[in-house]
């Protein structure tokens, strides 16, 4: 029986090591937003900050690729409608990959927290 925080740390590692195989450029954007998804929910909320990538998302780019990465890893569908409870549960197993997401990217993509300012990534 697989823990959940093997899953998160088996999605994060597959996930960083995609973003590494583009070009550096995004690898370092995908690498900034890995650091600032945790704190991004802690003040704005789950719902709030995916809904910003989303807006911030265009072909191709880090915002749209950590959207469909974190959806995919936390199991995320289009529907927000879920309970009160419900969302404090995805709030908190979004938190525990967000660490996973920030080991990775500073180990293997070699991305520093606050290196780039996020609204610069485009």
């Amino acid at each position: 029986m697989k823990l959940i925080q093997h899953h998160y740390a088996e999605k994060a590692y597959q996930h960083v090591m995609n973003a590494k195989t583009n070009e550096e450029n995004f690898s370092n954007q995908y690498g900034q937003l890995c650091h600032r998804f945790a704190s991004m929910i802690l003040t704005n909320g789950l719902r709030l900050t995916i809904t910003f990538f989303e807006a911030k998302s265009k072909k191709g780019n880090a915002y749209q690729q950590f959207v469909q990465d974190i959806k995919e890893t936390l199991d995320i569908q289009g529907d927000w409608s879920a309970s009160n409870r419900d969302y404090l549960i995805k709030s908190r197993q979004a938190l525990s990959a967000s660490v996973w997401l920030k080991r990775y990217a500073e180990s293997i993509l070699k991305v520093e927290q606050g290196a780039e300012d996020v609204e610069d990534i485009q």
